[in-house]
């Protein structure tokens, strides 16, 4: 079931992973060339993430993480496990902050619609 849920993850990256792919070809201006087209989702902060992580520039993208939790965005938890990107920063304190986060507007969310809340390391979500 794992692996049936990657692939449906990965397939809902695809459109995002364009993003990542054009700060691959275009680094200094490709998140802020983005931007100033005017593109402001609450999902280019943690794409972008991503990107950086992968770069090795970990402060990048803990802000930028950061930046995206605080858009109200939340991914699958835990992140470190699930998005193997952020391998290089999943051991960072600040990482760590930011799943809390993730997880509690998740939670949150869960409780305005009279849901149990998750715990990702004992629930499949």
């Amino acid at each position: 079931m794992k692996a049936k849920f990657m692939a449906a993850w990965r397939a809902a990256v695809f459109i995002p992973a364009l993003l990542i792919f054009s700060l691959v070809l275009f680094p200094t201006t490709g998140q802020s060339g983005v931007r100033a087209q005017g593109a402001d989702n609450r999902f280019l902060d943690f794409e972008t993430a991503i990107y950086y992580a992968v770069a090795g520039d970990n402060e990048k993208a803990l802000g930028l993480l950061e930046a995206a939790a605080q858009k109200s965005v939340f991914a699958i938890l835990p992140l470190g496990e699930w998005v193997p990107e952020f391998a290089t920063i999943k051991s960072e304190l600040r990482f760590a902050t930011i799943e809390n986060k993730m997880l509690q507007l998740v939670n949150g969310q869960r409780a305005e619609l009279g849901l149990d809340p998750v715990n990702p390391s004992e629930d499949f979500w």
